[in-house]
């Protein structure tokens, strides 16, 4: 379903299709899997994703705020403009950090600001 990689000390998550409840608790429970061998510096890849459903997004800006307090975080890349929006409608933007490409989250983990993000 979701594929998993890891880039220098960051995990790559490749999110696939319709993003739902299950899916998301499915992602949770990657993140927190992750957090349990010291992981704490993630990137979701919605490149492939076709939609996600908003209700389900409180899931993921509790899991953001956890990770935050062990001093990791949970960036988005590759997000069309359709799920973008649906970020915005929620106001889910206001909390993940949103940037257009895998490489660009990636690289903004050994930044101390985040100046260098690409906001849609």
């Amino acid at each position: 379903m979701f594929s998993l990689r890891q880039v220098q000390d960051v995990a790559v998550i490749n999110l696939l299709g319709e993003i739902d409840d299950l899916s998301l608790t499915i992602v949770g429970n990657m993140i927190h899997d992750l957090l349990e061998v010291s992981m704490n510096k993630v990137v979701l890849n919605f490149e492939q994703v076709e939609h996600i459903n908003y209700k389900s997004l409180a899931g993921l800006l509790d899991q953001t705020l956890k990770i935050r307090k062990l001093s990791g975080d949970i960036k988005c890349a590759h997000m069309s403009t359709y799920t973008w929006e649906i970020f915005k409608f929620v106001g889910a933007d206001q909390v993940l950090k949103i940037y257009d490409s895998v490489d660009d989250a990636v690289m903004s983990f050994d930044y101390k600001n985040d100046d260098n993000q690409t906001w849609h």
